[in-house]
């Protein structure tokens, strides 16, 4: 009788060129070895043929097999599907990296599919297949609908699941199984760029960490460590991972956390006055002993772990300034020297060259980085203590000072175990490479001096693919814009007003309204997008003296009249973003006050709806608008207004 029980299995580690000369007999013992590719140690593929299986990271971190399995689950066709997978593999020329990534998703598509009732028949033959694609999709419409999944991750999954049953039996199967069931579809979810404000407090946190251990360090300071962080201070003790800042009160008893020592006898007894005395005594002589052992030695287990968390901040500092990702900046070489220039860009910032992968990538680092990135250099020399390594960045292996590669998720890790809710608040998000990347490129493209063939290069990429996808407006800067943009269109309310006959002869007629201060032009409101300027009549709605006149029909129509113009403009030029960047406040502060002519009197009402379908459906604009509109028509520009543009 089989049991149920989880257990380790019998594996067998091979590299893509083994697989070219053995045939797989048991593929459910199949670890792939990527030496060339970000992962260390080899890649478990083999348990997928197993229906149960339970992930136990500390044998992936020692590089062995990270799946317990029941045997009794082991499925034949799954074996089978792994052998054609392994032929898929061979013929397509994948790099190890792609690899990697395309056995990553494969594997992730396994793991969901195995929560679904019926997984055990998938890939048993084409007519099981089929049922069960159909059972999956009706899940996902459920899961979909009660707003437990969302459709792109339905539409990843059938995505994926397409792919496996492509590798078992065929693309024509495929489409197939997929073409009479539902179809989900979703959209990407768009990386937002950060604040530039949580950026730069990040910043602050990662260098007083990355510069605070790194001189503690190399001056070979005594423990406790007194870290100088932005707005407080805090104590490191070796062998401990208590920590005291304002966003994590984890202490041990034995320290005394706010004037950085051991705790004295009589301390260390009022905080525990339960237990002997004399456990307590050897408590503090213990405490005492690791301190001193600390000290005396250099390469002491605590001075490792701080020497990884300033390695690991500096990391993140240089994502931060330079936007790279970690799978990048985890290849770049570094054999002892590197190239600065002066910057194209800007004149206080420098160009650093460095070598990745056997192409020349360079970085525009202010003076502040290119400090950062010598200090950084600094703690390499001394971490690696006369050893070589071919990357500038690494980690060191578990418990040991021996340099290993990068790897993305120690950087994820970092943040949300080490820093996050420990030297800044809990509810700061992590940072993303995307983030840092985005957030760079909208802060070059918003330098008016910095062209967009220069971002493009700057950042390491294309120019299309830095329009595609980089180019947005910062959450700064939108905020700002939105409130400008509001309060634009509200401060124009303040200018209509009810006149009698006889006091409107007091203001002078102009082409959208009245003016109570001819040839004295005054801003009401900062930075409008139009000048006020008497000799034109675009800016007039943006001027101090401007006034429109409620129970008037005359100003009602000219108002009309100019909004038929800019909107006509806005829709009809090639280069719509310009138009609607200098026109939309004027558009949304003409309806604002037509609004407020509608509502303010019975007359303003009639007039409002008289002249918005007199001026839109008929084209009936005032004598000065009108010569206005042939003045642009005589330029080509075509007048395409839609009716729901004059609905106030």
């Amino acid at each position: 009788m089989m049991s149920d029980a989880y257990s380790e299995r019998e594996t067998e580690v091979l590299r893509l060129k083994d697989l070219l000369d053995i045939e797989l007999a048991h593929p459910q013992k199949l670890l792939l070895y990527l030496p060339k590719s970000n992962k260390v140690g080899p890649y478990d593929i083999g348990a997928i043929a197993y229906l149960k299986r339970r992930f136990q990271k500390s044998k992936a971190s020692a590089g062995g097999a990270p799946y317990l399995v029941v045997e009794s689950t082991l499925l034949e066709h799954r074996c089978e599907f792994i052998r054609k997978l392994v032929d898929h593999i061979l013929s397509s020329g994948y790099s190890e990296n792609s690899l990697l990534g395309f056995l990553q998703k494969i594997r992730t598509a396994f793991l969901k599919i195995d929560k679904y009732e019926g997984a055990e028949n998938f890939l048993r033959s084409i007519e099981k297949t089929h049922e069960f694609y159909i059972i999956l999709t009706s899940e996902l419409r459920h899961e979909v609908g009660v707003n437990k999944i969302t459709p792109r991750s339905a539409q990843l999954l059938q995505s994926q699941v397409c792919q496996i049953i492509s590798v078992m039996f065929d693309s024509s199967v495929s489409d197939h199984i997929s073409r009479n069931t539902i179809r989900f579809s979703g959209e990407v979810n768009k990386t937002l760029p950060r604040e530039m404000s949580e950026l730069r407090y990040a910043a602050k946190v990662y260098e007083g960490l990355a510069s605070g251990l790194t001189s503690f360090l190399l001056q070979h300071k005594t423990f406790p460590c007194l870290l100088e962080m932005p707005d407080y201070e805090t104590y490191l003790f070796p062998y401990s991972n208590h920590r005291v800042t304002p966003y994590c009160y984890r202490p041990a008893k034995v320290y005394n956390y706010e004037l950085g020592r051991i705790a004295t006898e009589s301390e260390f007894f009022a905080k525990i006055p339960d237990r002997k005395e004399s456990f307590l005594r050897e408590d503090l002589k213990q405490a005492h002993r690791n301190n001193f052992a600390a000290n005396r030695d250099p390469r002491s287990k605590s001075r490792r772990a701080l020497a990884a968390t300033a390695m690991q901040s500096f990391q993140m500092l240089f994502m931060m300034l330079t936007g790279a990702y970690i799978s990048e900046i985890g290849k770049i070489e570094f054999e002892g020297g590197w190239n600065i220039s002066k910057s194209i860009t800007n004149k206080s910032f420098r160009v650093v060259k460095l070598r990745a992968a056997g192409r020349v990538l360079q970085y525009e680092l202010a003076a502040s980085g290119v400090h950062i990135l010598r200090n950084y250099l600094r703690l390499r020399e001394w971490v690696l203590d006369g050893c070589e390594f071919k990357y500038l960045f690494f980690g060191l292996k578990v418990k040991s000072w021996s340099a290993t590669k990068l790897r993305e998720e120690n950087v994820r890790s970092f943040q949300d175990k080490k820093v996050i809710g420990i030297f800044m608040p809990p509810e700061f998000a992590r940072l993303t490479p995307r983030q840092l990347r985005k957030t760079k490129s909208i802060f070059l493209h918003e330098d008016p001096n910095v062209e967009k063939e220069t971002v493009g290069m700057v950042m390491n990429h294309t120019v299309s693919t830095n329009e595609n996808h980089y180019m947005e407006v910062s959450p700064d800067k939108s905020r700002k814009e939105f409130s400008r943009f509001w309060e634009a269109v509200n401060e124009a309310a303040s200018h209509v007003t009810v006149v009698e006959v006889d006091s409107s002869e007091k203001h002078r007629k102009i082409a959208s309204g009245h003016c109570d201060d001819f040839l004295n032009p005054q801003l009401a409101i900062d930075s409008p997008p139009i000048i006020p300027d008497c000799k034109t009549q675009y800016g007039c709605l943006f001027c101090s003296h401007y006034i429109c006149h409620a129970n008037d029909e005359e100003d009602t129509h000219k108002l009309f009249s100019l909004l038929y113009i800019i909107t006509g403009v806005m829709n009809g030029v090639s280069d719509s973003d310009k138009a609607k960047e200098l026109f939309s406040t004027l558009q949304a502060r003409i309806r604002n006050i037509l609004f407020q002519v509608k509502i303010k009197s019975d007359a303003g009402r009639k007039n409002v709806a008289l002249y918005s379908r007199r001026v839109f459906e008929f084209g009936e604009l005032t004598s000065y608008w009108e010569s206005r509109l042939q003045r642009y028509e005589s330029l080509g520009l075509v007048f395409m207004n839609k009716e729901e543009e004059y609905i106030l």
